[in-house]
Formats: C-alpha cells, sequence, structure tokens
C-alpha cells in the first residue's frame, strides 16, 4: 500500500481532540502526525486503516478525509477543476458536491463552485452544488445531503507553500450522538450530564483494553457507563451515592442489557 495521508479536523477542543488521535493510534506503527493548525492534523500511514470506524469511535473528530492531491498555494481555477474532475465518478443520477476551505486559500469560492458545474455540464454530468454560509461545509450539511456516498466533498486546506486537495471520507455520526444524549433513560437536565462525546474522549484517553475494568464511582446519568458498553467493555462498574441516578437511570439501561 502507497504512503497515504489523511487530515483530521478537530473538534471544539483541539488540544483535547489532538490527544485523542494520539490515544487512537498509539500502537500504530509506521504513523507520522502534523498539527498543521488549530483545527487540522494530518497523518500519514503507509497502513490502511478504516476511517470511517475510527470517527465512530472517536468524540473530538468532525471530519476525516484523503489527501488526494497538492497544488501550488498560487494556482488559477482551471488548475484546481482538473484536480477536482478525477474524483467525481459519473452517474445517471444527479450528483451533489461541496467545497470546504481551511485557511487562507487564493480563490473565489464561487467562481470555482459555479466552473465545476459547467465542466460537469460539458461531460453530461447533471450536479446540484452544496453551499453553506460557512467557508467549511459542517458534519450536518454533509451528511444530509450524503456528501459522503452519493456525492463528494473537496476540502482544500492551507499548508504554507501549497494547498491540499483533499476528499471526506467520514463525518461525525452527529444523529447517533443526539440520540445517546437526549434519547438515554431519564434524561434529567437539572443534575447535569456529561455530553457523550466527552465521555467517548475520557475512554479513549485512558487506553483502557477490553479485558480491563472500568470504574466510575460518581456515574450519575450514566454517560460514561453507556459509552464503554458501546464501545464493546464488558467489565465496567458504575456507583453512585444518589438513589435516583441509579433507580431511575442506569437501571433501566441495565435491564436492556
Amino acid at each position: 500500500m502507497k504512503n497515504c495521508q489523511y487530515f483530521f479536523q478537530l473538534g471544539s477542543n483541539p488540544r483535547l481532540s489532538t490527544a485523542e488521535i494520539f490515544s487512537i493510534f498509539h500502537e500504530k506503527k509506521d504513523i507520522n502526525m502534523r498539527l498543521l493548525s488549530a483545527d487540522i492534523l494530518l497523518l500519514k500511514t503507509d497502513e490502511k486503516i478504516d476511517m470511517e470506524n475510527i470517527i465512530k469511535k472517536a468524540g473530538g473528530i468532525i471530519k476525516i478525509g484523503l489527501i488526494e492531491d497538492e497544488i501550488e498555494t498560487k494556482f488559477s481555477v482551471n488548475e484546481i477543476i482538473e484536480k477536482i474532475l478525477p474524483l467525481i465518478k459519473a452517474s445517471d443520477k444527479k450528483i451533489k458536491y461541496g467545497i470546504s476551505y481551511y485557511g487562507k486559500i487564493n480563490i473565489d469560492p464561487k467562481k470555482l463552485g459555479m466552473t465545476l458545474k459547467n465542466k460537469l455540464k460539458e461531460k453530461n454530468i447533471n450536479s446540484r452544488w452544496v453551499q453553506s454560509k460557512e467557508k467549511i461545509l459542517s458534519s450536518v450539511v454533509v451528511e444530509q445531503n450524503k456528501l459522503i456516498n452519493n456525492g463528494i466533498e473537496i476540502n482544500l486546506i492551507n499548508d504554507g507553500a501549497k494547498v491540499l486537495l483533499a476528499r471526506a471520507l467520514a463525518v461525525q455520526p452527529f444523529k447517533e450522538l443526539s440520540f445517546r444524549d437526549y434519547g438515554r433513560p431519564s434524561r434529567d437536565d437539572e443534575s447535569g450530564m456529561l455530553p457523550p462525546k466527552l465521555a467517548i474522549m475520557m475512554l479513549n484517553l485512558a487506553k483502557i483494553k477490553k479485558n480491563e475494568t472500568i470504574l466510575d464511582p460518581f456515574c450519575g446519568s450514566g454517560t460514561v457507563v453507556t459509552e464503554a458498553m458501546n464501545q464493546g467493555h464488558k467489565n465496567i462498574i458504575g456507583t453512585d451515592k444518589s438513589g435516583q441516578a441509579i433507580l431511575r437511570r442506569l437501571l433501566p439501561f441495565y435491564r436492556i442489557h
């Protein structure tokens, strides 16, 4: 397998997200990581990695993409179009595409988006340009428009003297995370609750092996317990002095499993 380079869009706490990525890959060999900016981390490897599975295991990664090409910082619209077109597969159905910009990219986004649409039309490819008010398409926009499986999201990333051209591979499963947050048994806003994403990050940072025991002595709503179960851990203990926490929140979930 040739050397591949991936980019990770980090979450709201980049330092914590970076630490989590290091924890996830700490047992992998021949992997090089570089923090490109406050919200982008690059990873090089010769090993095949299932990035869709990785993003499901992580709490602080918003998006993962594969670096397909690079170009000098000063490029024309036609130059970048020629590098994007081979990444788009012809289809009988309408193809959706979106473009995200990280850092300073010297290009007119509207001109690039419309030129790409016209070039696709010349190839008899019907397309729709997915746009956003923000320069970076959110995981919600990418997922709701199915850009990963039924389209493409192009990511242009400033890397000093060059611009990296990347194709998005996976985005944070916000629907699943939201369900596990708001759909948990006997949810109680007043008692305070740990967000599932933060619980996942804590578990990853701890580098807990599957045969080890996890103890959450102040489990409250049971977020760490449920996320540990979701990660496949079997030896999990949750305790709390609050009878309400045990009877109303943990006990219903325990009965299910």
